[in-house]
């Protein structure tokens, strides 16, 4: 780390760990005492400041013995100016809270206890497990940590200070230690890893965002409806509407209708970014046919009936159009006792399975001048007042208008399974459907 430069004008490298007298503490002391601050100095020539002495954590009486990777070790300063003052050891204070940005933790200390501990590890992860237990070699670089904290002993080399000493080129410039106590290693390297992570969701797809545009291009995919302006047949193309709801919220007299279609949460989207077994149909107020709104119309007794038109009270099957291009064909299902807080407030879902939860058949709508049973057998007619029945529960299928969420687009309705009758027995607005043909233009 280049801290001047020298006589022939190229870098000087390299700062000694050096304790410091302040302005405020050189009035009462001039030599260094508990309490004294340690920086780093580019002031490298051995002196009272730089100069420590490596005691064994285990016996400090121990000399000439081989230091090894690993080994728990104190730095005694020396203090040529007192020798018969306590010694001083290099301690580490933990902070309790934040502190201030300028704020040096390391200080020399004559009180000795567990945060004057200090050990090394080769500086190479590769080498930090067989290194362990190996002797250190003089000049070899290394890292240097504090026992108690696990941080790692480093520089700052954005805050400088001024001080009594240094040359005139530096003009008495020293590296304040906020010195960097920190995993500062172990911190570079997991920035690099968020970052190749990153790159590899990116190359695979895999970010919320291509996630989330993937999903879009499946759902939103516009659909042709089977084209008919009278009755309807089995194996057509259509959407279901609602045609007398409000279709915001809250309701506003010129938009009306909702579409039934399924919908991908927060949680399926991680997984699977196309409608699947298992996922909630609701109501939607976006009317353009897609991928997510259109049914294709199966038959219930196992026959080949792709033809023949479908009839009132006649059981049938709904099962979404993209499921049946994939030749895995989903069903909207509705379970009449679902498990207490399985389903919530979406009761219907797409099942993989044809049981018998998943049939319906279409009723007419009462009307003053002829009665339901009276129409039974008749052809379906497309863009007509009808109700859908589930045959299983004989409950009508509706839409709860007070109940709204939030979805990737826009907000969308909560469907309900509820026979709802006004005083005089007939079904309310949100109990009324429409096979929705869009005429093509």
């Amino acid at each position: 780390m280049p801290v001047q430069k020298g006589s022939v004008g190229k870098p000087q490298y390299g700062l000694a760990l050096s304790s410091l007298v302040n302005e405020r503490q050189v009035d009462f002391m001039q030599n260094i005492n508990d309490g004294c601050l340690m920086t780093l100095s580019p002031i490298t020539t051995p002196c009272c400041r730089n100069t420590f002495v490596i005691l064994s954590t285990e016996d400090t009486s121990l000399h000439g013995v081989k230091m090894n990777y690993g080994d728990e070790f104190l730095l005694r300063a020396e203090n040529y100016g007192d020798p018969q003052a306590a010694p001083l050891y290099v301690r580490y204070t933990p902070e309790g809270v934040p502190g201030p940005a300028d704020r040096m933790p390391i200080q020399l200390s004559a009180i000795l206890d567990s945060n004057c501990r200090w050990t090394t590890m080769p500086l190479l992860p590769c080498d930090r497990l067989e290194g362990l237990g190996s002797p250190i070699k003089t000049n070899a670089k290394l890292v240097i940590k504090n026992c108690v904290a696990d941080k790692s002993l480093c520089v700052m080399n954005q805050n400088w200070m001024q001080t009594f000493f240094g040359p005139v080129d530096d003009k008495g410039i020293v590296y304040c230690n906020r010195v960097l106590l920190g995993n500062w290693y172990e911190a570079s390297q997991l920035e690099e890893y968020k970052l190749n992570k990153f790159l590899e969701q990116m190359k695979k797809g895999d970010l919320m965002l291509a996630r989330y545009r993937k999903m879009s291009e499946n759902l939103n995919k516009p659909t042709v409806l089977t084209q008919s302006s009278s009755s309807i047949e089995f194996g057509a193309k259509i959407t279901l509407l609602a045609p007398h709801v409000p279709a915001t919220d809250p309701p506003q007299e010129d938009k009306k209708g909702l579409v039934l279609g399924g919908r991908l949460s927060s949680n399926e989207i991680s997984y699977s970014q196309e409608l699947e077994d298992g996922c909630s149909v609701v109501g939607l107020s976006d009317l353009e046919p897609t991928e997510k709104s259109t049914f294709i119309i199966k038959s219930a007794d196992y026959c080949n009936r792709e033809g023949e038109s479908l009839k009132y009270n006649q059981e049938f099957l709904l099962a979404l159009s993209s499921s049946v291009t994939r030749k895995n064909p989903l069903y909207l299902r509705y379970d009449p006792n679902p498990i207490p807080g399985l389903c919530g407030v979406l009761p219907l879902y797409l099942s993989k399975h044809p049981v018998s939860n998943t049939r319906w058949r279409m009723l007419p709508t009462q009307g003053p001048n002829i009665t339901r049973f009276e129409q039974e057998g008749k052809p379906v007619m497309v863009n007509t007042d009808l109700i859908i029945n589930h045959c299983a529960t004989n409950v009508n299928l509706g839409i709860n208008v007070g109940c709204w969420m939030m979805g990737f687009y826009e907000k969308v309705c909560g469907p309900l399974m509820k026979t709802c009758l006004d005083v005089y027995g007939k079904e309310l607005p949100n109990n009324v459907w429409q096979i929705y043909i869009p005429l093509a233009s």
